[in-house]
């Protein structure tokens, strides 16, 4: 429900958007299409494997690639424990259309190393 709902917004975006419906289908889905991907926008708990474990993996295809984890838990409790991978946006649930929109830009506008 959540993804659909994020996947409605940014498809009225300029962006281009890729769904995937678990860890193990994300990672699938970049390996046929790497290029194509400068953001990866994940829940921290989803079928397979947490959203930290799926951007950790994906970095290494692409060590720069940019990534928002999403969560229903205190943000303190993730990034407070140093979980969270280098340059990882983090978004608490419920997230406003405006608020993803805006991480998603900020996240876009960062410079890669």
């Amino acid at each position: 429900m959540v993804r659909g709902a994020l996947r409605r917004i940014l498809d009225q975006s300029p962006h281009q958007v890729a769904e995937a419906a678990s860890g193990f289908e994300a990672l699938e889905t970049f390996r046929k299409r790497e290029a194509e991907f400068d953001l990866v926008i994940t829940d921290m708990v989803m079928p397979s494997m947490t959203g930290i474990e799926l951007v950790r993996e994906l970095r290494k295809w692409n060590p720069v690639l940019r990534a928002i984890i999403i969560s229903g838990h205190p943000e303190e409790a993730i990034a407070g424990d140093s979980l969270l991978p280098a340059n990882c946006a983090f978004l608490a649930k419920p997230i406003s259309p405006q608020r993803l929109l805006d991480t998603v830009s900020d996240a876009l506008a960062t410079v890669r190393d």
